[in-house]
């Protein structure tokens, strides 16, 4: 058992979401995303302007996929990896977005919302390219994907959202 605290007796707060094979650990430490490595805890940061920041998952490759916070409902889709913060953005007429998992290829899964929308959309980032993954479903299927969780190196893609009105999980292969 390892205790992820910053300092021992440290009344800091932290919260781990993500483990790769090497060990690596992302979450949150007092606000900010971060990164544990042999025990060692690195802020990575927010984008610019944001007062904070979490990390939801890590791939074998070290990207690090997560949100930064400008306030409530003002969450932006983040990509961290090798010292840069990249904003992922989210579908168009969209206000904030998170990014919940990323693959081995650095494909990247969440969810995207307008304040305007009272339910989110389910995306899929490949490079900077944001994909509403409702818009690969067949027209009246029933669903409506809300937010994707997690996604395999193979594509397939996990997550929740309303089949026929009832919330329900989904397993989208592509």
């Amino acid at each position: 058992m390892q205790d992820l605290e910053e300092e021992p007796g440290s009344r800091a707060t932290s919260q781990a979401y993500g483990i790769n094979a090497s060990g690596q650990v992302v979450g949150v430490l007092e606000g900010r995303a971060t990164l544990w490595q042999g025990g060692v805890a690195r802020d990575l940061g927010t984008l610019p302007g944001d007062a904070s920041s979490t990390a939801r998952a890590i791939n074998a490759a070290g990207h690090v996929v997560g949100e930064s916070l400008a306030g409530p409902l003002k969450s932006r889709a983040v990509l961290w990896h090798d010292g840069t913060t990249q904003d992922l953005g989210s579908l168009p007429g969209h206000t904030a977005s998170q990014a919940n998992s990323v693959n081995a290829v650095g494909q990247v899964v969440g969810w995207s919302r307008s304040t305007a929308q009272s339910m989110s959309r389910a995306v899929l980032w490949q490079g900077n390219v944001g994909t509403d993954l409702n818009s690969v479903l067949p027209q009246n299927s029933g669903w409506v994907l809300t937010s994707a969780s997690g996604i395999n190196d193979e594509g397939q893609i996990v997550g929740v959202g309303l089949h026929d009105g009832r919330w329900r999980a989904f397993l989208l292969d592509r």
